[in-house]
């Protein structure tokens, strides 16, 4: 007997199969034919909800991005409105990210390059508005947070990325670029 769902469900299953095949193989070794396959659906239901391999890939890298940016927000919600506590967050996430502590195999150079890409956009705001949160509370004095964030970011990428900079001096840097007191952010 065949099953029968609704048109977003198994849109939903096929970008799901995908994202679980892209993430264990690669979005090179991944197949169409492998796709449709394990979804068990046919060719032409593929390219019915997709004009290409490309296609899919997109809806998953944009899935990923939609659920850590949630992740991010219901986060930054639970660490309260305090800015210090959001900025332990955000210098943790900053540093898992490029650390390579991601759902992104390394091996997948355009799925982890698009992912790391995004992911650094979503941060870029959020570090903006804790920046400013900074400022407005009186832990900060600077005229542009936006840019100050902007080099905090990619600074921090640099160190960890080619330096292998630990947590914890990273931290430490970040606290002297800031001009906050020091030990006021700690692991």
């Amino acid at each position: 007997m065949r099953i029968v769902k609704y048109r977003e469900e198994r849109k939903q299953e096929i970008i799901d199969t995908a994202k679980r095949l892209f993430l264990k193989y690669g979005t090179e070794q991944t197949s169409v034919s492998q796709l449709v396959r394990e979804v068990g659906v046919a060719h032409g239901l593929f390219y019915y909800y997709f004009k290409s391999k490309e296609e899919v890939m997109a809806s998953v890298l944009d899935q990923m991005i939609e659920d850590f940016s949630n992740e991010l927000t219901e986060a930054l919600r639970a660490a309260g409105d305090g800015f210090y506590p959001q900025l332990m967050l955000l210098i943790n996430t900053i540093f898992d990210v490029h650390n390579k502590q991601t759902p992104v195999p390394k091996s997948d150079d355009w799925i982890s390059s698009h992912y790391h890409a995004q992911v650094v956009n979503v941060l870029d705001e959020a570090g903006r508005d804790i920046l400013a949160k900074g400022v407005a509370q009186g832990h900060l004095t600077m005229n542009h947070p936006d840019l100050v964030f902007q080099m905090m970011i990619g600074g921090s990428v640099l160190l960890i990325e080619k330096s292998h900079v630990p947590r914890e001096v990273l931290i430490e840097v970040i606290v002297q670029i800031l001009g906050l007191p020091q030990d006021s952010i700690r692991l």
